[in-house]
Parts: structure tokens; C-alpha cells; sequence
């Protein structure tokens, strides 16, 4: 039997296929050993394998268990980066939007890996063949037979202890999300620049994922500051002058549960500020256990 493609990107196809096939699975079934073991493969090898397809799309350039370990290796640079890239933005490091990058990166360096490889004449490109035959019970020796047999019980005994370990081991991290979206429920129109006094309005978001029932305090602060330059870091540093209380008010979700609010707010004198969602929970702590905040200049 032989297993292998070269005229056609059968690994790519099947790149995609797993690319989609993780994400029905991550976003439709609860814990359990096949999510665990495709959100692995979706996160760690998938897009380090289509990006090496991609900068690599000639056959003999390297071996494949090369192939696999590079494969590797840029899928555990390109997570992180990834969400120091989304950390940097109001929609944070969440699960979907995380997932939702790694899908576009993944896809898109398929795309041209694709492109890449069918421009390259055939003999020249990435291809894989194996050949091999499955030998008959019968003409085993008697040592074969129990070697088989004996790889065959660790393997099975393997598998179980690992699905077993996986379906009884304790449940994952708590946590909560706490977003911002702009009025519209997107991350493009935040009202960052107001006039004095105008109405605006941002959409406030909290995920209970605690793995219990959750009673949230959310307190709204508004801070007047203004910016002073920092030779030694070349950025501007923030200098907090006033800090007001807007409101507080109780969100009480079960596990599981997601609450989204509309904001409405206004500033009535000039300058920057900085709207402050501070998220608190029981017992009284002294930082906030999440918060977010709108950089706002009001002319």
C-alpha cells in the first residue's frame, strides 16, 4: 500500500480540513479527550505547519521530521505573539478571538502555501511517499506474534489511561472575561474623541467561565490625566489628576452565564480622560480583579 501526494497539495487540503474540523469540534462539544487532543493540534502544529509550507514549498529542502520539529517550533512562537498582538487591543486575550486569529493565520498561509507550491513545476515540489505493507498473522513468527500482541495491549492501556486522565482530571482555569465594544457591538468605532457634554455610548461585556456563580461589582470611574513625555522609555507617561466615581452596580451570573450592557456617558469639561470599567469580586480586595478602560480627549 503507498500513502503519500506530490501533484496535488493533499496536505494542505487536509491542513484546512483540520483547521475547520478543530473548530466545530473546540466551539460545539464541552471537555473531553478528542477537543483536547485537536485544540493541541490546532494550536501547536497547524500553523507552524502551514507557514513552513509556505516559506518551504519545495520537496528536498529539508527532511520531514525536520519539517515537523520547525513545524512545531513556529506554532510556539506564533501563539504568543498572537496574543501580545490581541493583548494590545480592547478586545483582549479571549478565547474567540484568539481561536478566530489562529484560524486566519492558519488559513490564510495555507492559501499561500497553495499558490506557492502549484507555481513550482511538479518534480519540484513538497511530496511524501510511503510505501508499506500490512504482513499476514499467519506468517509471523511466534515472537512476532507476541511482540505484536504486546504493542498492540501498551498501546490500548495507554489510551485508556490517558482518556481516563483527561475526562477525571480537575476542570480547567477560572476565569472572567470583561470587554469593551463600541456602541455597534464591534471594535472599530470606539468614541475616543467627544465634544464637550456629547452623548456617547460603549457596550460593557463580562463571561463567567469560574466554573461556579459568580456576583460581580462593576465600578465606573472616570479619570482626568495628561500626558508627560519619558526621555528614558521615548513614551509618554500617564499622570493621574482627578479620579470620580460614575457608578457601581451588581452583575450576578451563573457559570457559564455572559452579560452585555450599554454605557451611556458624557464629559462636561475639555481634556483627556481615561473611562475606567473596574470588575470586583467578594471578598473586597485591593486591586480589581479585571478591569478595562476608554481613552477619551473631550474638545
Amino acid at each position: 500500500m503507498r500513502l503519500g501526494f506530490r501533484d496535488r497539495p493533499d496536505d494542505l487540503f487536509a491542513v484546512a480540513g483540520m483547521c475547520l474540523l478543530a473548530l466545530a469540534v473546540i466551539a460545539g462539544t464541552g471537555e473531553g479527550p478528542i477537543r483536547f487532543a485537536l485544540a493541541l493540534l490546532f494550536v501547536l502544529f497547524l500553523p507552524g505547519y502551514a507557514i513552513t509550507a509556505t516559506v518551504f514549498p519545495r520537496g528536498g529542502g529539508m527532511d520531514w521530521i525536520e519539517r515537523i520539529g520547525l513545524s512545531i517550533g513556529v506554532s510556539l512562537a506564533v501563539v504568543p505573539l498572537l496574543g501580545l498582538v490581541l493583548s494590545a487591543t480592547p478586545v483582549g486575550v479571549r478565547i474567540e478571538p484568539t481561536v478566530a486569529a489562529l484560524l486566519l493565520v492558519t488559513l490564510g498561509t495555507t492559501v499561500l502555501a497553495y499558490e506557492q507550491r502549484m507555481g513550482l513545476p511538479p518534480e519540484d515540489r513538497l511530496s511524501l511517499s510511503i510505501e508499506f505493507e500490512i504482513p499476514r498473522w499467519r506468517d509471523l513468527s511466534i515472537v512476532d506474534q507476541a511482540l505484536a500482541l504486546g504493542v498492540a495491549i501498551a498501546l490500548a492501556l495507554g489510551a485508556g489511561g490517558l482518556a481516563y486522565a483527561m475526562t477525571t482530571s480537575p476542570q480547567g482555569l477560572a476565569y472572567t472575561e470583561l470587554y469593551l465594544l463600541d456602541s455597534s457591538g464591534g471594535i472599530t468605532s470606539y468614541p475616543s474623541r467627544l465634544n464637550v457634554s456629547q452623548e456617547a455610548v460603549v457596550i460593557l461585556g463580562i463571561a463567567n467561565h469560574e466554573q461556579r456563580g459568580m456576583n460581580y461589582t462593576v465600578e465606573v470611574r472616570l479619570v482626568s490625566v495628561h500626558y508627560v513625555y519619558n526621555p528614558l522609555t521615548k513614551r509618554n507617561d500617564t499622570v493621574e489628576d482627578s479620579s470620580v466615581t460614575r457608578d457601581v452596580f451588581p452583575v450576578n451570573l451563573t457559570d457559564g452565564g455572559q452579560w452585555e450592557g450599554r454605557y451611556n456617558f458624557s464629559i462636561p469639561n475639555p481634556g483627556d480622560y481615561q473611562l475606567r470599567f473596574l470588575l470586583s469580586i467578594p471578598p473586597p480586595q485591593a486591586q480589581p480583579y479585571r478591569l478595562v478602560q476608554l481613552r477619551v480627549h473631550v474638545t
